[in-house]
């Protein structure tokens, strides 16, 4: 890999902040003489970069159209000004720069200074007369100067990523499963080379005692998905991490850098907002790179607040190519042209406008690439090696024939549900049975068999098994369902004690099991189960607080008569309301486009969405008569 390096001086901190800083160009074994660096870019300008960033698109209003438009139109110029203002100050560094560029294949631009004046510049925006230089094969990455150099784990197979997802309350809610999806996606096709663990529960303690645990495998990714926030007032860059009652624990820079220090962690990424942003005065300050100073040997951040969906994208983007064999340098590059090419971000709906506007926002530079080791490739390229088609588990789903299936997605997909899943999360920690109550038609079998999809994928469970009460169900096909599923094939044959088996399985191996539709086996029921009191008791056993296998029981009846079954310190009640406006909305549009119904205006539709409650139910039947009546007669 061909790779050029500017350095850049520490000034003196009573210097000027506008003053010229020293800087050389270093290209193999030449080096230029030190000239003086003038930062083209004003205050001005990087206050305009920040609105567009993170104003503009919290609600971009059409007057501010205008002048987002403007800040894109400068972004070349920007990065233009900012190459200039190196290689026109020295001819000697325009001839290295020269060379450098004509080199061909993989280079690497390094940005290597630990002056503030320097970090908080968007060097990723860098071109010259044939465009950005990431579009010529060139990355940019940033280098801190170190004093003493960290030994750094290699990447051995399978490559460990720990997934750090925080959702604090009060901190802004975003969907557990934005950022791992498309991760997980990304690397389904590498299921022998790679294994995603979930920190669970997402604290620093936790954290901190996974990395020390030599008894478990070496973590080679450590991924925060969560808040980040930069408090100028105390010149420290922040993580959102959860305490114990999943209150926000603000952790500064200095604090998770201390903890991190001498890990050797190969990569971090921070899915965080500001989680790259430099102070004026400590170069330290910003996340990002006090971990480079204590010992992790890369780190991808944000230099700004970055939107759920270019987090999505650019997740899926660079592992993908991470899985590829590519180095995390060419992985960012590959994921940037992701983002370049295609620019629609937002969908919205002015108030004076029926018709959905779709945003457009020029964030492809926002990921910041920190490194102290020249190359890092978690996969490395096997020229023996096939793609394998192998995904990873899934639940058995009941029109596949297998046992205590699952049923199929409901007919216009599953909606919303991000804030009840976490909540079910957060339960199976403490309890080993939730009753998830409420009205019919609410959507409690969906959310169920959503649960079991997310948590088998993300290793709370190894598996999961689904049985269904609606039409009658006998103690013996219970327990036969449950042991085909659990212990092994053709159970109803098995010798041994058949509970006794169950419990075991479910000791040895967590599994998520679903008692659908329970209110059809309770007295008064449509299919009232005489061996009740039987089955509760022994279901009790088998989901004790001694194992980590849980009960989920859906049921519009939430006095289930056994005291197992009432809350406490073992059994959580839930109550399932209806959906969130905009998820409601979104299942909205899924239903009108099934039915090829055209979306009615905006302040009718609203009321009706209000009238259904989002009841889910209520939304599939009430929707399609949009077909003969307006949404003004139904309500």
């Amino acid at each position: 890999m061909t790779q050029i390096t500017l350095h850049f001086d520490r000034l003196d901190k009573n210097a000027n902040f506008n003053a010229s800083i020293p800087m050389r160009v270093e290209f193999g074994d030449e080096k230029t003489e030190t000239f003086k660096f003038n930062n083209p870019l004003k205050d001005k300008d990087l206050s305009e970069l920040r609105w567009y960033l993170e104003e503009y698109v919290q609600w971009p209003s059409d007057i501010d159209d205008e002048r987002a438009r403007n800040v894109e139109g400068e972004l070349p110029k920007w990065g233009k000004a900012l190459l200039d203002a190196i290689i026109k100050q020295s001819p000697e560094a325009m001839r290295l720069f020269g060379r450098f560029s004509d080199a061909g294949g993989a280079r690497v631009l390094t940005i290597d200074s630990n002056e503030p004046r320097i970090l908080r510049l968007p060097w990723e925006l860098l071109r010259d007369e044939g465009g950005y230089l990431f579009s010529e094969g060139i990355s940019v990455q940033r280098r801190m100067h170190k004093v003493k150099k960290t030994p750094i784990k290699p990447f051995d197979l399978p490559v460990r990523i720990l997934m750090v997802t925080a959702r604090p309350d009060g901190a802004g809610f975003i969907d557990p499963r934005s950022i791992a999806t498309p991760l997980l996606d990304a690397l389904d096709d590498l299921p022998e080379e790679f294994e995603v663990e979930f920190l669970r529960p997402p604290t620093l303690k936790a954290l901190d005692e996974r990395l020390q645990d030599t008894s478990q495998p070496p973590i080679h990714i450590v991924h925060f998905d969560g808040h980040g926030v930069y408090d100028k007032g105390v010149g420290l860059g922040f993580l959102l991490f959860e305490d114990e009652k999943h209150k926000k624990d603000p952790v500064d820079a200095e604090r998770l850098g201390t903890l991190l220090n001498q890990s050797g962690i190969p990569l971090m990424v921070l899915n965080a907002c500001q989680s790259a942003q430099p102070d004026e005065r400590n170069p330290f300050a910003s996340v990002a790179s006090r971990l480079i100073e204590s010992g992790v040997g890369g780190v991808v951040a944000m230099n700004y607040s970055v939107l759920v969906e270019t987090a999505k994208r650019f997740t899926k983007a660079f592992y993908g190519a991470l899985g590829r064999g590519e180095s995390v340098n060419i992985a960012m590059d590959r994921a940037r042209r992701d983002l370049f090419r295609d620019t629609k971000r937002l969908s919205l709906r002015r108030p004076h406008l029926e018709e959905v506007q779709i945003i457009h926002l020029q964030d492809w530079f926002l990921p910041a690439l920190y490194q102290q080791v020249a190359d890092l490739t978690p996969f490395k390229v096997n020229g023996g090696r096939e793609a394998s088609s192998k995904k990873r588990d899934r639940i058995p789903l009941q029109d596949a024939g297998d046992h205590a299936g699952f049923p199929p997605a409901p007919i216009h997909g599953f909606h919303g549900r991000a804030r009840d899943l976490l909540d079910l999360e957060r339960a199976f920690a403490s309890r080993r049975i939730l009753l998830l109550n409420g009205f019919g038609g609410q959507g409690k079998t969906a959310l169920a068999t959503q649960a079991a999809t997310w948590f088998t994928r993300t290793r709370l469970f190894d598996r999961a098994a689904f049985i269904s009460f609606e039409t009658g169900a006998s103690l013996e096909y219970v327990r036969d369902e449950l042991g085909n599923a659990l212990v092994e094939e053709n159970f109803q044959i098995y010798a041994g004690d058949k509970d006794e088996a169950i419990s075991q399985s479910l000791k040895e191996k967590p599994a998520l099991v679903v008692f659908d539709n329970f209110e059809s086996a309770l007295p008064g029921g449509n299919a009232p189960m005489p061996e009740l009191q039987e089955l509760l008791a022994r279901a009790a056993k088998w989901f004790s607080a001694e194992g980590n296998s849980c009960l989920l029981v859906t049921t519009r009846n939430a006095n289930i008569p056994h005291e197992a079954f009432k809350p406490g310190k073992n059994c959580l009640q839930k109550e399932l309301k209806g959906l969130d406006p905009s998820d409601a909305l979104e299942m909205t549009a899924s239903i009108l486009e099934a039915y090829s119904l055209p979306r009615p205006a905006r302040v009718p539709l609203e009321e009706l969405l209000r009238f259904l409650r989002g009841h889910p139910l209520s939304l599939q039947l009430a929707l399609p008569q949009l077909h003969e009546y307006s949404a003004e007669n139904l309500v």
